[in-house]
């Protein structure tokens, strides 16, 4: 009592000010292994009725034998608190102390008031004696008060801020015969002390508390009422792989009664070794390990009061989907999903996953998966349960329901996941005009773009390869040419370029290999066709001598043998050659020359087609140079013993230069620029002139 007064008198003033400013401090959600759990009960609420007597044996019980922490206290309070005897958590005083405690509420005999604050106080008191840690906390077992004053709601608030500051939390269990001004104060209080409080009054509230206390997460298999003797039989389904099965029963009296019976109709009582059992007067819990998989029953008594029981499977099995990089809309895919335990998979002879799939625009289908090696699945046994299907053709997030079961059990495991499809780029094929070409020369045969649903996508030359068939079907020399390229060298749109041997429809397509979402892929375009016309050198045809004279046959044969052989090597020559390519523009960026567009007839064509001089292109800015164009490269030659000198990147030139993308030429005060590619066209604009008024008369 001494320490009590004094603790009051010492906490007031502290008490008073944090009442006037709340404090932002909350609790830890768990006792610390060090930590002090203190339950006190109210002796003056419990002897109120049996109902109440009986709710508080339960609730004191399984906070007992439930508690976290090292210390567990126990206090008795009513008018005034009684003394705190805090014991250790897994000891057997713990248990002799809850008996006694529990013979004065079921006595029934201390009616006296319920003083919160002085519960409160002493309990501060003691917990600050005890040094216990951040995370401690104390359960009130009541439903009373015994001042109801405003100053004593403020002297209590305060007290409520010193735990918080500590870091205590504050819990309530509220009895069947709270009074409303009761709750309505004590929940308000624990709120502020970041605690939790269950009204265990009700019979849904009993079940929550339990759950709570006991880490219950269990599903509820009956909620009903039954006549006194009657009873209700309930099948659970216990999967392979459960680790622990608990079914928890709360009731209103022990008339009503609970009991097990396993896959084999055997009956589990309290004293069977594969259970084990909390029976207190409003709940009853029987807790199976390692439980054998199969339909197991239990059956549920009446008292003719109502009754609810809840079952909890525990399992370390996990059902998921393969994770994978988003599935291409509209194609058939391979959709996986697994069963693991802590991450790895599990095999489950007997077992199979059904998957419903609901699509980003509604629709909803079933698929069943097997772990069989069969039908998509890459090996028998690996945990991993594989179907092919075809992906939804719209892109988002498919939800999916995944269901787990057995062929020799009733038991299933559900789970939800969810996988993307997205739309992959496609390739869009456009023929040219076509048109006549010098056999050995390229022509544009057709366009490629490459598009991500209606947005163009780029992607790197590299990544792109033309295909072109010439009229017989022989496959033909085809390249790709960028059309606008950025910067990094992607680009969405292609030229097709061929070199064809033969007159005729030559057929064009694409294949494109790249990564798109994380996923490798690949994809070909349509087909276009292009009229294309080879013109080949026409050898002149010798006259036919006179039958009379052998002579002039055998010289017209060695003619002809020679012109053919001649017009074989002028090909092969000029199949050799590099075509011209490229772009040369005036220092003002405008196009002077298109390289590729030069053209030489005849058997200068054909025997250097692959220079250009001013006598081939009279727009080359160099009067004296020549343009070679070779497979390694690009070579300016210039004759300086001219007039005119020429500089090339900032340097004098030597005889002959290798010329590269972007290269600067600069001669007789102008400066040009190479390009391999061709730039965009610069607007141009013409200054608008307006006519001078004339003068006015006189």
């Amino acid at each position: 009592m001494g320490r009590l007064l004094v603790t009051l008198l010492g906490i007031a003033l502290v008490a008073t000010a944090f009442a006037a400013v709340p404090q932002d401090i909350s609790a830890d959600d768990n006792v610390p292994e060090n930590g002090v759990t203190l339950i006190a009960v109210d002796l003056g609420s419990t002897s109120v009725s049996d109902g109440d007597a009986a709710i508080a044996e339960t609730a004191l019980r399984i906070l007992a034998d439930s508690a976290g922490g090292e210390t567990v206290a126990l206090m008795p309070y009513s008018d005034e608190a009684g003394t705190e005897v805090g014991h250790s958590a897994d000891g057997s005083e713990l248990d002799n102390a809850v008996s006694t405690l529990l013979q004065r509420v079921a006595s029934r005999a201390e009616s006296g008031g319920s003083d919160q604050f002085a519960a409160l106080a002493s309990a501060f008191g003691y917990l600050s004696d005890e040094s216990a840690p951040a995370g401690s906390e104390i359960y009130l077992i009541t439903g009373r008060m015994q001042d109801g004053s405003q100053q004593n709601r403020d002297r209590i608030i305060g007290f409520a801020d010193l735990f918080i500051a500590e870091g205590w939390k504050i819990n309530a269990v509220m009895l069947p015969s709270t009074t409303n001004e009761a709750r309505d104060f004590i929940s308000s209080i624990v709120n502020r002390a970041s605690g939790r409080w269950d009204d265990a009054g009700t019979l849904s509230g009993m079940d929550m508390f339990a759950h709570h206390v006991l880490g219950l997460d269990g599903e509820l298999v009956l909620d009903i009422a039954l006549q006194s003797g009657n009873a209700a039989v309930q099948a659970v389904e216990v999967a392979p792989e459960t680790t622990q099965f608990s079914v928890a029963m709360v009731r209103n009296s022990t008339s009503a009664t609970l009991d097990l019976f396993d896959p084999h109709g055997v009956q589990l009582g309290s004293s069977s070794n594969a259970a084990q059992f909390i029976n207190t007067p409003n709940l009853v819990v029987a807790t199976i390990a390692s439980p054998e998989p199969g339909t197991w029953s239990l059956r549920a008594t009446g008292d003719g009061l109502p009754i609810m029981a809840s079952v909890d499977l525990r399992s370390p099995l996990e059902l998921s989907l393969v994770e994978q990089p988003p599935l291409q809309a509209g194609l058939q895919s391979v959709l996986m999903a697994t069963t693991s335990v802590d991450g790895v998979p599990q095999w489950l002879p007997g077992s199979a996953v059904t998957a419903t799939v609901m699509s980003p625009e509604g629709a909803s289908v079933v698929f069943r998966l097997n772990d069989n090696g069969e039908g998509g699945d890459a090996l028998f046994g690996d945990g991993v349960f594989s179907v092919v299907f075809d992906a939804s053709g719209v892109q988002g997030f498919n939800d999916v329901e995944l269901e787990l079961e057995w062929e020799n059990y009733g038991a299933t495991i559900k789970a939800l996941d969810s996988f993307q499809t997205e739309v992959f780029p496609t390739l869009h094929i456009q023929p040219s005009a076509g048109g006549a070409v010098e056999a050995g020369f390229e022509i544009v045969v057709g366009t490629v773009e490459v598009k991500v649903g209606e947005y163009p996508h780029p992607v790197l030359p590299s990544d792109m390869t033309a295909l072109v068939t010439g009229p017989s079907g022989e496959s033909v020399t085809g390249s790709l040419r960028s059309i606008d390229a950025l910067d990094d060298g992607t680009s969405w749109k292609f030229e097709v370029l061929a070199t064809p041997s033969e007159t005729g429809r030559q057929t064009v397509t694409a294949e494109l290999n790249s990564e798109y979402v994380g996923r490798t892929f690949n994809t070909s375009g349509p087909f276009a066709e292009t009229p294309v016309t080879v013109n080949y050198p026409v050898a002149p045809v010798a006259a036919v001598p006179e039958p009379e004279s052998l002579v002039l046959p055998i010289i017209g044969g060695v003619l002809i043998g020679l012109l053919v052989l001649t017009g074989i090597a002028l090909f092969v020559i000029a199949r050799r050659q590099v075509v011209p390519h490229g772009y040369i523009y005036d220092d003002r960026e405008q196009l002077l020359l298109d390289l590729s567009s030069v053209r030489k007839g005849g058997l200068k064509g054909l025997l250097s087609k692959g220079a250009i001089s001013v006598a081939d292109a009279p727009e080359l800015p160099v009067p004296d140079a020549r343009l070679v164009f070779k497979r390694s490269g690009i070579e300016l030659h210039y004759d300086n013993s001219g007039n005119g000198t020429m500089r090339v990147d900032g340097k004098p030139a030597a005889r002959v230069v290798e010329l590269r993308d972007g290269s600067r030429i600069g001669f007789a005060g102008r400066l040009f620029e190479y390009t391999s590619s061709r730039r965009s066209a610069r607007p141009t604009f013409t200054p608008s002139m307006e006519a001078a008024p004339e003068p006015a008369a006189g």
